[in-house]
């Protein structure tokens, strides 16, 4: 493919990686949850992942808060997000449901990840 001719690396990896990666046959979110997954496999991650849809909460009008319901229905106290969501979320709003509210530091990459491989 030309992905391959661009990435030749990409044939080294583990075929089941590889598969995973290369299967681009799925919608979008099934795509980047197996990717998800496959990597937390490879590097022993033991964190259980859910979808959204899977947690059952009261939907609000204000997203906001059903991200604020999320967290909270899992016990969670923090809430970390990309960096693009910093001109999305009200910090006060998450603080007063005693929860933490932070961002992935932006990185200025010059390359695809596909090039280090």
């Amino acid at each position: 493919s030309k992905l391959i001719r661009k990435f030749p690396k990409i044939n080294s990896l583990d075929q089941d990686i590889k598969n995973t990666m290369m299967d681009f046959e799925k919608n979008s979110v099934n795509y980047l949850i197996d990717n998800l997954l496959m990597i937390s496999k490879v590097l022993r991650i033991k964190s259980k992942f859910f979808r959204s849809s899977e947690i059952n909460i009261h939907k609000e009008k204000d997203f906001q808060y059903n991200i604020i319901n999320l967290v909270k229905r899992l016990g969670g106290t923090h809430y970390i997000n990309l960096p693009g969501g910093k001109y999305l979320y009200d910090e006060n709003k998450f603080n007063q449901n005693k929860l933490d509210l932070s961002f992935i530091p932006e990185e200025k990459r010059q390359y695809s990840i596909l090039e280090c491989l």
